[in-house]
């Protein structure tokens, strides 16, 4: 008999004909004329060492070095007469067949005899089909049409097994057969006789199979496994290491972790699946980056969608229908749901998720979700989306029922189509409810949007859109505004208005339309009952913000029974500004503020004082009132409570009264609060009050931090964004990024905000920007229209804005001294007026500059004093460039070039490169030749200065350093003097530590 043509095979493989004509018993079977295309090796010293051959291994053998490994040394074993069986086990697309036809190669390159035999769906009827495939010349007359019997059978198996055995007495024998589960039984039973009588014959069985198709022989595979001579091996999903290697190869260059990452997920780790994926990402054109992510799934569902419904093809139908239903469900989909849905029995249920386990199309760790979203919707394609719909409506009704938590049953109620039912409604609503309280908004958000579409006509219909609206503040306060509108509509509860009201009012401020905010609060003071106190102070203060921002603020006080003769006889003293610590409500408290004597001890009088605090700051009043009634309403404000505005507007009113340290404590208060709930823009706003805080105290990488983060939360776009962008443009500015400053003030997203109280902010930092660039036109215009804007909202307090000194010293630059006296003369009545002393500092600066005065020097030294008692670094430097450019024009040279270095360090030690030069050229100016442009930090450091430090760093005494250098120990003591002085420290404890600061920033 001559056996088939080794080839090498896959799933369309053709099948090896068969020739029915030559008899076949034991008699005759020792004499048949047998040919091999085995590979013979004609040098009988070839060496045999496992290592010798160095074939490539293809893509589907990538992360299988172990499991090839396993199978040589066991094809070695054999070859010394130690025989086997091999049992490869995995889903479609794992691999098998790839590993086999490396383990025929290597069998042939190690002078074996190969058989091979490919299986299919079809061959389980063909008798004897497998060994046709290992054997050509089989005698089939006892087939007619019927099961052969045992005898003739057995007699088969004998004759068989003595050539396998003449065979393997001529060279090792290798007998592989790839998807054995297709196997037909009379060959599967034949394969088990011969693996139990193999003995001591070299040979070795290798059967690629997939256990969890359902096949005749599958007790008898079983009990084969079981046998001492059989191994198994499980081929699982791929390594994430071999998943990289196979993409880049695949694509051609190297991949981001994040696309390797989305890759694994994709496919499964299924070595086929990977494969048709990384083909259908070449043909696309779709990098190995990951901003390709979206392109790189949009592939992978059109690969899933054709893989998938043929690797399910070979599984009964119910593993079908329980897919496609798990593959709805999700996480929901257990035995006893899929159960009641699909009418199967619960065996039928549980073998079905097993299988789907095994092959890897569903996890396996007690999820029944899908191995990835393309795969499950490759599951349920073939049903309609009215069957989808109606077999998640089901399952949530059935879940609902059981009274699994709502979240879970509301997940389902959002997949399925809207209907008016109650119970839906009051799940829905629940479970926003949980969501909201474990912080997941957006999900709550899904849940009430959802119920909203269910109660057009509910009585409850009114409540359940404002929840929502007070949640969509949060994220979309357009949206949000939408549905706290509808609501206060709907109901006349005045519980319910008052609760929806104040959030409806904040979100018109935010969208631009604060003049409907005022309409809106007035309306709801009028309905409040006038004994309820508490109420209207807290309706009165946001009103007042509200027509802050509208341009329609009036002159009366907003805390008038505080300020005036109010139950705390008007003393807004009573609370320190200086109280350390300041008290507020801690993380996790139960408990509110306890009340007291002083103003700010109710919400509704912390909201009046912060509103009274800001409309003083703007109206000019004065700033120790303004700071009175800030202090007041933070010093009790419940950050988890309350809303966040209150503390925003006392925190802005500190700043304009310069009350830089104090504002800087409360942002710090109040940020270390979870304002993960609080409206972005309100948070954004707090972040750029602090970037602008650390600006002017000459922090200029903090200020950049805190804006690049108050920018991170801004909604685009947004009215707030304009004070957003003017904290983000002046630590650019000054710190010499001229071009990502200009970046940021061309970005389009400031253009589609409609003006507003806030935009003087902007035109102001603008304005900065476009002088440094030399634009000195464009400046002014700003300038002069921040001016127009400020008169318009009733805030043109130098405090806020000091755009009159801007302009006045692009005014004298273009050589307007009259118009630059004018301005700077208003600027200093002004801030003399309000008596803020940075405010007043940078007045009496650019009063000085305005006009060759004769008092300029006295000016410049007043100016001086108040920003060194103020701590505010920025603007110290440059009164100081100012101090000694006039004493230089007045000639005393010495004393300009002192007061120039210092401005100088100054500068350098806050990041201010703007000011850094302009100093460094004013004192080159002077006459003198600073040896080195750095006057602090490390760079400042002279060769022997730093050669002193380094050794006092790594801990030498001064009688070691000057004994290692041949030099004095006075001369140690010097340059260590000089070390200290410019790296900004005390001594040798924190010289390590400024070093290596230094060297991280």
């Amino acid at each position: 008999m001559n056996r088939a043509e080794d080839t090498a095979h896959d799933g369309d493989a053709s099948r090896v004909s068969y020739d029915t004509h030559v008899a076949y018993d034991t008699d005759v079977a020792h004499d048949a004329d047998v040919s091999y295309d085995a590979h013979v090796a004609h040098d009988p010293h070839a060496s045999h060492a496992p290592h010798a051959e160095r074939e490539p291994t293809g893509p589907a053998l990538v992360g299988r070095a172990g499991e090839v490994g396993e199978l040589l040394l066991m094809l070695e074993d054999a070859r010394v007469r130690r025989p086997g069986v091999v049992l490869v086990e995995g889903a479609p697309g794992t691999g098998r067949t790839a590993l086999l036809e490396r383990l025929a190669r290597h069998g042939r390159a190690r002078d074996m005899t190969v058989l091979r035999a490919q299986c299919g769906a079809m061959e389980q009827t063909f008798a004897l089909g497998v060994i046709r495939q290992l054997f050509k010349a089989v005698d089939h007359t006892g087939l007619t049409g019927r099961p052969p019997s045992t005898e003739w059978l057995f007699g088969l198996f004998e004759g068989l097994l003595q050539e396998t055995t003449q065979l393997a007495e001529r060279a090792p024998v290798l007998m592989v057969v790839d998807d054995f589960h297709y196997a037909d039984l009379q060959s599967a039973q034949w394969i088990d006789f011969l693996a139990r009588r193999l003995r001591s014959a070299p040979l070795l069985i290798v059967l690629a199979t997939d256990r969890d198709v359902p096949a005749a022989h599958q007790e008898l595979t079983a009990e084969l496994a079981l046998s001492p001579l059989c191994h198994t091996i499980d081929l699982g999903p791929l390594p994430p290491a071999a998943v990289a290697e196979l993409t880049v190869g695949a694509l051609g260059e190297p991949a981001d972790d994040a696309f390797v990452r989305q890759c694994l997920h994709l496919s499964g780790g299924n070595p086929q699946l990977l494969t048709l994926l990384l083909r259908e990402f070449t043909r696309g054109g779709i990098a190995p980056l990951a901003g390709e992510r979206a392109r790189a799934a949009e592939a992978a569902a059109r690969v899933a969608e054709v893989v998938v419904p043929k690797w399910l093809a070979r599984y009964p139908d119910d593993l079908t229908v329980v897919a496609g239903m798990a593959a709805l469900l999700g996480d929901e989909a257990d035995i006893g749901l899929l159960q009641q849905l699909t009418g199967l029995s619960h065996r039928g249920v549980s073998s079905a998720l097993t299988l789907l386990e095994r092959t890897g199309l569903l996890r396996a760790d007690g999820s029944r979700r899908s191995v990835h979203p393309v795969v499950r919707a490759a599951f349920s394609s073939h049903l309609s989306l009215a069957e989808r719909a109606d077999i998640q409506a089901r399952a949530a009704h059935l879940l609902f029922t059981r009274g699994v938590p709502h979240e879970r049953v509301a997940d389902l109620i959002l997949t399925s189509e809207p209907t008016q039912e109650r119970w839906q409604v009051g799940v829905l609503r629940a479970a926003a409810t949980d969501a909201s309280a474990r912080g997941a908004t957006d999900r709550a958000i899904s849940y009430l949007r959802r119920a909203a579409q269910a109660t057009p006509f509910l009585p409850e219909r009114a409540s359940m859109l404002l929840e929502l609206g007070a949640l969509e503040s949060r994220t979309d306060v357009a949206a949000s505004v939408r549905h706290l509108e509808e609501g206060t509509q709907l109901t006349a509860d005045p519980a319910l208005r008052a609760r929806g009201v104040p959030l409806l009012a904040d979100g018109l401020i935010q969208c631009g339309q604060a003049h409907r905010a005022v309409e809106l609060l007035d309306e709801q003071a009028a309905e409040t009952p006038p004994d309820d106190a508490e109420a209207l102070r807290r309706i009165r203060g946001q009103r007042a913000i509200a027509a802050i921002a509208a341009g329609a603020a009036d002159g009366a006080a907003p805390a008038a029974e505080l300020v005036g003769s109010g139950p705390f006889g008007g003393r807004l003293d009573a609370v320190s500004t200086d109280a350390v610590p300041p008290h507020a409500v801690p993380p996790g408290s139960t408990s509110g503020p306890t009340p007291g004597p002083t103003p700010g001890s109710t919400s509704g009088e912390r909201a009046l004082l912060a509103a009274h605090a800001l409309h003083t700051s703007l109206r000019m009043g004065t700033a120790a009132e303004a700071v009175a009634a800030a202090e007041s309403a933070l010093h009790y404000f419940d950050a988890e409570r309350e809303p966040l505005w209150v503390a925003v507007v006392a925190i802005e009113a500190l700043r304009h009264a310069d009350r830089l340290d104090a504002a800087s404590r409360w942002t710090e208060t109040v940020s270390a609060f979870d304002l993960g709930g609080r409206p972005p823009a309100m948070r954004a706003v707090l972040r750029a009050q602090e970037a602008q805080n650390r600006f002017h105290q000459g922090d200029l990488p903090g200020a950049r931090t805190a804006a690049d983060e108050a920018l991170r939360l801004l909604p685009d776009p947004h009215p707030y964004g304009a004070l957003v962008a003017s904290a983000v443009l002046l630590p650019l500015v000054e710190s010499g990024r001229t071009q990502d400053a200009r970046r940021i003030a061309d970005d389009p997203r400031w253009r589609t905000v409609p003006e507003n109280w806030l935009w003087p902010h902007f035109l102001a930092a603008r304005a900065q920007l476009g002088a440094a660039e030399g634009h000195i036109h464009a400046a002014l215009h700003d300038l002069e229209q921040c001016g127009r804007l400020l008169a318009r909202y009733a805030g043109d307090n130098p405090g806020r804005i000091a755009w009159r000194s801007q302009a006045a010293q692009l005014h004298r630059q273009q050589g307007r001294p009259q118009e630059a006296q004018r301005l700077s003369d208003e600027e200093l009545a002004l801030a003399r007026r309000w008596g803020a002393p940075i405010t007043l500092a940078k007045s009496l600066r650019a009063a000085a500059l305005a006009d060759a005065r004769s008092d300029a020097p006295e000016l410049l030294e007043e100016s001086v004093l108040l920003l060194e008692d103020a701590g505010c670094g920025l603007e110290l430097v440059r009164s100081l460039i100012a101090q000694g450019t006039v004493l230089h024009a007045a000639g005393r040279t010495e004393s300009a070039r002192e007061i120039l270095r210092r401005a100088l360090g100054l500068a350098q030690a806050g990041s201010a490169q703007r000011a850094a030069q302009e100093a460094y050229h004013k004192l080159l100016a002077t006459g003198a030749r600073p040896r080195r442009y750095s006057q602090v930090g490390p760079r400042a450091l002279t060769a022997g200065q730093r050669r002193v430090v380094e050794l006092a760093v790594q801990g030498l005494s001064n009688e070691d350093i000057a004994g290692r250098l041949y030099v004095t120990q006075r001369t140690v003591e010097f340059h260590l003097t000089n070390a200290y002085r410019k790296l900004g420290i005390s001594g040798r404890t924190d010289l390590a530590r400024t070093l290596r600061s230094a060297v991280a920033a």
